[in-house]
């Protein structure tokens, strides 16, 4: 009778892991397992004329504070690449010039940009032991800097800046 327990058990168990949309990069980060980005079918190469640079990161200029005695100061970012993909992900202000960690892939998606500087985003999120969920943001550029639509805890709509600053040694690698 106790076999029969450690049967169900390990159904169970099986049916909750293998029902997951996603599964954790060894490079770091969350992909999904069957894509679904609406963005990807109009990936288009970055020129050389449009208004994002693949070798700068788009920090925000907002940081999250988290812990007692502002223990962990998260910084937003957006990284870019020439086709197509980007990824968004964050990391603690202290650690902002180590390259390993700014090479990590948080949250992986695609982009588009028409009109010179409009720009659509589409990024798969995960919460952990949940399934994964696309979103998609919208903003424009002006000048050099990316400006996101969002909303705030008070549900207002703002603008969220992000300024690109040029980082040595990102890679260029996109393997979603």
């Amino acid at each position: 009778m106790g076999w029969n327990k450690i049967l169900v058990m390990g159904l169970i168990s099986y049916c909750f892991t293998s029902c997951l949309n996603y599964y954790h990069h060894s490079n770091g980060g969350y992909r999904p397992k069957n894509k679904k980005f609406t963005l990807s079918k109009h990936v288009k190469q970055l020129k050389k004329n449009d208004l994002i640079n693949s070798e700068n990161l788009y920090f925000s200029n907002d940081t999250l504070t988290f812990g007692t005695n502002e223990e962990y100061n998260s910084l937003s970012y957006i990284k870019f690449f020439k086709n197509g993909r980007c990824y968004r992900s964050s990391i603690d202000i202290k650690n902002k010039t180590d390259i390993n960690k700014l090479n990590n892939p948080g949250y992986v998606g695609y982009y588009l940009i028409s009109n010179n500087n409009k720009i659509e985003m589409e990024f798969f999120h995960v919460k952990h032991k949940e399934g994964g969920w696309y979103s998609k943001d919208e903003g424009f550029i002006r000048n050099d800097t990316l400006f996101i639509k969002g909303t705030n805890k008070q549900e207002q709509e703002v603008l969220r800046a992000y300024i690109p600053e040029k980082i040595k040694g990102l890679k260029q690698i996109t393997d979603w």
